[in-house]
């Protein structure tokens, strides 16, 4: 059997993440030119056990998904995927969380105000990566997702920090080139469940 893939033209109205204020955050952000959702269809079985390389594959060869799938160059330009595709790797990643309570722990930690919704600042402590200029992290926020000397950062486990929510939160308070940090959680949690919302469907199998 053969997965036949189409693009799902409604997707663009009706994702979260094509909203104005999400656009903008993301702009903001340094997001908005390094990111995209879009969403295709196909109505063949798919055994998750059995089907899961020749699944992905077979999307990647497809001439629909191509049309639309977009790559980004080392100039940061949209291009389409080029030549034949012979093989694809990747990584499984959870998603078993449905609420937002998983943060809860940056309340109690006190990275997080919790009456106000703050980031708690910090002094500047700076992040040296191979090639690239070095990170300034001011706040505790940043400490705990980049620095794995933070005093919190073990408050995530190894595994919560695999979880699908907790990448993408990630992403969104790290941000792109020419980020605009926020100052309060709260921005970040509204985008972040809204695009969860977007990507990830969840079934109650009883």
């Amino acid at each position: 059997m053969k997965f036949h893939f189409e693009y799902h033209t409604k997707s663009p109205n009706e994702l979260e993440y094509n909203s104005k204020r999400v656009q903008d955050l993301l702009e903001k952000w340094g997001m908005r030119r390094h990111s995209y959702i879009k969403r295709f269809i196909y109505e063949e079985y798919f055994d998750y056990e059995n089907d899961e390389h020749k699944f992905l594959l077979e999307f990647f060869k497809d001439e629909n998904v191509r049309e639309e799938f977009k790559i980004q160059s080392d100039q940061n330009n949209w291009k389409e995927l080029q030549g034949d595709i012979y093989d694809v790797a990747y990584e499984k990643v959870p998603c078993n969380l449905t609420t937002l309570h998983f943060f809860d722990r940056l309340y109690d930690a006190a990275i997080v105000r919790r009456e106000s919704g703050a980031i708690v600042k910090t002094f500047p402590t700076y992040l040296e990566e191979d090639n690239s200029s070095p990170i300034m992290i001011t706040d505790e926020l940043r400490k705990l997702l980049l620095l794995v000397d933070s005093p919190h950062y073990d408050i995530f486990s190894k595994d919560d920090r695999n979880e699908f929510m907790f990448r993408a939160f990630k992403s969104i308070c790290l941000g792109g080139d020419m980020c605009q940090f926020e100052d309060f959680v709260s921005e970040y949690f509204n985008i972040l469940k809204k695009i969860y919302k977007d990507l990830i469907w969840y079934v109650r199998i009883k």
